[in-house]
């Protein structure tokens, strides 16, 4: 995947790797760094507007859209809301697009992988309203609580990999360096007291095959496979065994948002983990949103 950082990103940032004592291990750094999009929750959502970014509380729908449910026939329960408007501006790749509104809804946040979800894209949004629940939706009914709404802004990122996707022989090249580059990579994170999502990021987890596990779920409906060679091996049955084209699909499984625990919206997943939902960048770009992959990791 390409990281889409132009000369002036990418001489800030081997600036800021400088500054860290980490200049040896720049080169390999650099075209691993993602060009991200940070969403913060920038203050409470009392629904004096219609139609903006929102986290938590309830969306704007339009009229005839009916509230998405889970298998159990539960209603789900929606995340966030993002006006592409507010939020396209900041995404440098041009994979988002420029109008239209994006929904994230999950059901049960039980089990690590698979979780239901939808996510919908409303291309022409025309009439839309505040929409309150008929009922509880899953989530408020199993913590018995309703989620803070708060209005979302979107900014610019960069990224470089977490802990499951660095290689630790780049930056372990003297004492301290590895240290310096995880406190970098903090520090980049930003304020993570207002800062609840970020698109086209690392996923957080203890692994660095999340979007082998996604490409696992959308093109071969398995959910998990332990072994990576399995994988693929079922990824190439449903590939005509094409392991090329099995290496292709994983290398642009993107995570389009990451949602994190957040006390201001109040987020818990499970130990202060992270939801994460991922979508095949042909897919993105298609503005198909029916084949997407929902994870939950926590520590």
């Amino acid at each position: 995947m390409s990281n889409h950082l132009n000369e002036h990103l990418s001489q800030a940032l081997e600036q800021l790797l400088n500054e860290h004592q980490l200049s040896p291990a720049a080169e390999k750094l650099l075209p691993q760094a993602r060009s991200t999009v940070k969403l913060s929750a920038i203050e409470p959502d009392f629904y004096e507007k219609v139609g903006n970014s929102r986290v938590g509380g309830y969306p704007d729908l339009p009229q005839a859209m009916e509230w998405p449910t889970e298998s159990s026939g539960k209603l789900m329960t929606p995340l966030a809301q993002l006006n592409m408007a507010d939020i396209a501006p900041a995404c440098r790749q041009g994979w988002l697009p420029e109008a239209g509104m994006l929904y994230f809804f999950i059901g049960m946040d039980e089990g690590a992988a698979n979780v239901e979800h939808r996510i919908i894209f409303v291309e022409y949004p025309q009439q839309l309203a505040l929409r309150h629940p008929e009922t509880a939706t899953i989530l408020e009914d199993i913590y018995e609580t309703s989620f803070h709404p708060y209005k979302a802004a979107a900014f610019s990122a960069v990224e470089l990999p977490n802990m499951p996707y660095v290689d630790y022989e780049v930056i372990d090249f003297e004492e301290g360096s590895i240290n310096r580059y995880f406190e970098l990579a903090a520090e980049m994170q930003g304020d993570r007291k207002t800062n609840w999502g970020t698109m086209f990021g690392y996923p957080a987890g203890q692994h660095h095959d999340a979007e082998e596990e996604a490409a696992l779920f959308i093109l071969a409906d398995k959910t998990t496979e332990n072994d990576s060679e399995k994988a693929m091996k079922h990824l190439m049955d449903r590939l005509r065994g094409s392991r090329e084209r099995a290496e292709a699909e994983i290398a642009d499984m993107i995570m389009l948002l990451e949602i994190d625990s957040n006390e201001l919206v109040g987020y818990q997943w499970q130990n202060a983990g992270v939801i994460h939902f991922f979508i095949r960048k042909e897919d993105l770009l298609a503005r198909n949103f029916s084949r997407t992959y929902c994870s939950l990791y926590s520590s």
